[in-house]
């Protein structure tokens, strides 16, 4: 910060782009790179640190450069063309050639070997997997695995003797693989258009996500390529694939996040699922679905405003990869892996057309559901009754008539229930609406008192 202004270049590279004590830069053309190379020695030598270990794909970026300051060597055991290789994190660079080489080094299995999830799980920590293409799924398909007893495995369980084969003929597919070639010029030279499309795709076992840089230079020439991946176990828990392909749309959007923070460039972006479940519930307002959905959709909504969600047929989708698997001797010539479906080099129309909406019963099984409770309040009847007269007097008069047309109703005659009303009507009245009064108001002692028990 205090050399900022002196030397703008490696205060930006420094500020973003240091992960540890490593250095990982880049610029768009020679000259600046070689200003940013000379401006991040002295404005860091100025600290008392001092950068080592150089290397760039760019030549005359590191000229004048004493060679003990270089980081490019051979690797132990490999040589192609003399080209020279830089290792970091398990991961071979070629400068020259500007590719990385992913080995797969890993244990050997002894003859008669027992293999348990422990020695499973020590054989995958050893692989470095930067584009998350194996290793996802092993261990989820090993935790469900239970004894006679139907107990869950431990771990130095001996594991059942088809999944020891199969393993075992994994393991021997990785070793025949034995190194996967990756290029990382992801855009063409001299491109006038850079697109990110992102791809999303689950099964029972795993989801994930795939991001690839489409390209287009003067001349019209297109270029797709496979920039970075995701994936994530799905979990034991038993959960619908439609919302298992939720959480891969959002992984996409996350991703998506990712690639831009780093390349810090202004992309068109496109995402892309072969679920039309999902497309229904990211096109909706998120308080339509239940919770679980509801979140998930809110943070993709946030994520990814005002950009394209697209539906891809489930075979051309190549994020499907991701969450079915592939051997790792399949996936060095796999061209949808590499460079996405071929329509993407093509011009907009030739994309796949997209489905009409439809509602299907996985959209409406997650629809919140609204519960409208219908209540009804009733008046006490001695409340309405007694509202009806403006005087007590009255209030008794008119209840004692109506006890006399209740008795005649009842074919009761008396010679006192005629006439000019007497005395004992109007008490018995008044008696009458003090026990309607009394039934509503102390319910409790009433029915001790009807059930002769204790007040």
């Amino acid at each position: 910060m205090d050399e900022r202004t002196h030397f703008p270049l490696a205060e930006r590279a420094v500020e973003q782009d240091v992960y540890m004590d490593d250095v990982l830069t880049g610029v768009d053309n020679e000259e600046t790179a070689l200003r940013l190379r000379m401006q991040l020695e002295e404005m860091l030598q100025k600290g008392g640190f001092r950068l080592r270990k150089w290397a760039s794909n760019c030549p005359s970026a590191l000229q004048g450069m004493s060679e003990d300051n270089l980081a490019v060597v051979r690797t132990e055991g490999y040589q192609l063309d003399s080209d020279p290789a830089v290792r970091t994190l398990g991961l071979i660079w070629h400068p020259n050639t500007d590719v990385f080489k992913f080995r797969f080094k890993i244990p050997d299995l002894t003859e008669g070997e027992t293999l348990t999830k422990r020695r499973v799980l020590s054989i995958i920590a050893t692989l470095f997997d930067p584009l998350g293409l194996i290793g996802a799924v092993i261990m989820q398909l090993l935790w469900c695995l239970k004894d006679e007893k139907d107990n869950r495995l431990g771990w130095d369980q001996p594991l059942p003797v088809k999944v020891q084969d199969d393993w075992r003929y994994f393991h021997g597919q990785l070793l025949l693989s034995n190194e996967l070639v990756i290029s990382r010029c992801v855009i063409r030279p001299k491109a006038v258009s850079v697109e990110l499309h992102v791809f999303s795709d689950a099964s029972e076992r795993a989801y994930g996500a795939c991001a690839y840089v489409r390209s287009i230079d003067t001349g019209g020439n297109v270029s797709v390529a496979l920039l970075t991946s995701k994936s994530k176990v799905a979990p034991l828990q038993c959960q619908s694939i439609p919302r298992l392909e939720l959480c891969g749309a959002r992984m996409a959007a996350e991703l998506s996040k990712q690639v831009v923070e780093a390349l810090k460039m202004d992309m068109e972006m496109t995402f892309w699922t072969d679920s039309t479940c999902v497309l229904r519930w990211i096109r909706a307002a998120p308080s339509t679905w239940t919770t679980f959905v509801a979140n998930r959709v809110a943070k993709i909504q946030v994520l990814t405003e005002n950009k394209i969600w697209r539906h891809v047929p489930g075979l051309e989708n190549p994020a499907d990869l991701i969450s079915r698997g592939i051997n790792p001797n399949q996936i060095q010539n796999n061209v949808l892996w590499w460079e996405g479906p071929a329509w993407l080099k093509a011009e907009r129309e030739f994309w796949p057309e997209q489905p009409a909406d439809s509602i299907a019963e996985d959209v409406t099984r997650e629809a919140r559901r609204s519960v409208l409770h219908c209540t009804s309040q009733q008046e006490a009847f001695s409340s309405w009754y007694v509202r009806k007269f403006s005087t007590f007097t009255a209030l008794l008069r008119c209840t004692a008539h109506f006890c006399r047309r209740l008795d005649r109703s009842k074919g009761v005659e008396r010679n006192e229930r005629s006439g000019f009303l007497k005395a004992s009507e109007l008490k018995l009245a008044e008696q009458m609406l003090i026990r309607c009064v009394q039934k509503e108001v102390f319910v409790d002692e009433w029915k001790a008192l009807s059930n002769n028990s204790v007040v």
